[in-house]
């Protein structure tokens, strides 16, 4: 008995085999995320597997920005300064791309939280 208790206690103590690379299990935290650090994710190469991830998450966090202001326009008709007018069809990568253009722009404080700096590039580029 006293050699499977010492058994078990070693088997749960000892430590966990750990990824040779962590650098491939990058996490990114909305609510912590900078327009600079999205500028680097939405402008990364579509040449590597670890670009492409980058660039879809920055596809779905611009998507995401443009979703919640069609609920918020749903919700509240009357204030139409928070919304913008995405055109039918339009590609998630179409508005990242309007999201490094203007992030890239002269001026653009890119330490303000990047849903901020997203929302201004949306209005910029898809006004009603």
């Amino acid at each position: 008995m006293r050699t499977l208790v010492l058994g078990l206690c070693v088997a749960f103590l000892s430590p966990l085999p750990v990824p040779a690379s962590t650098e491939d299990t990058e996490s990114y935290f909305p609510q912590q995320l900078s327009a600079n650090d999205l500028l680097t994710l939405c402008a990364s190469s579509s040449l590597t597997a670890k670009g492409r991830a980058r660039r879809s998450y920055c596809d779905g966090f611009i998507s995401g920005i443009e979703e919640g202001l069609r609920l918020y326009k749903i919700s509240y008709p009357i204030d139409a300064a928070a919304t913008v007018c995405v055109p039918e069809g339009t590609r998630s990568r179409t508005m990242a791309e309007s999201f490094i253009r203007h992030a890239s722009a002269k001026g653009v404080d890119l330490s303000q939280p990047a849903a901020s700096v997203a929302l201004a590039a949306l209005r910029a580029a898809f006004p009603c």
